[in-house]
């Protein structure tokens, strides 16, 4: 008789458990969040208190209202908003990302994202490098002239 009273205590709790996460995944995927089931499945309404208070995250448009002006007045009122509140911009994606966000939706970090652009431009100059340099063993070997090793490095270099 107190094992049956155990088994439906258990799961009894069990069911009130897997409700609370439930509710808590609602609320943090509404708030744009991933996640979020196991703060209401352990801490059940504090869980709940705790992903309701969470600030909102979502930072995405509905891309068949992205056609009107209003909506693209609105999403650069918004991410306006976000820069001034000291927020950044990835610089890979270009999405807006608020200042507590340490990374973007694309994977990127922000300390990522403030080096991206100085290792495409080391690329690029590394490749323009390594371009000439090949051009100028063909020089070196006869295999091209004067005129067509300077119209290439001209060109390499966008002068």
């Amino acid at each position: 008789m107190d094992t049956e009273y155990v088994i439906a205590y258990f799961v009894g709790g069990l069911i009130a458990c897997i409700i609370f996460g439930c509710i808590t995944r609602s609320i943090n995927t509404n708030k744009g969040y991933e996640g979020g089931f196991a703060w209401g499945f352990w801490l059940g309404v504090i869980g709940i208190i705790v992903v309701a208070c969470r600030a909102d995250n979502r930072h995405y448009y509905d891309e068949s209202a992205e056609n009107s002006a209003l909506s693209a007045y609105a999403k650069e009122v918004s991410e306006r908003r976000i820069m001034d509140d000291g927020g950044w911009k990835c610089s890979r994606c270009g999405r807006i990302n608020a200042s507590y966000s340490t990374s973007c939706a694309c994977g990127i970090t922000m300390k990522e994202s403030k080096n991206w652009n100085t290792k495409k431009i080391e690329v690029a100059v590394h490749s323009q490098a390594d371009e000439i340099e090949k051009y100028k063993k063909l020089l070196d070997s006869g295999a091209i002239t004067q005129e067509e090793y300077d119209a290439k490095k001209k060109q390499l270099l966008g002068l």
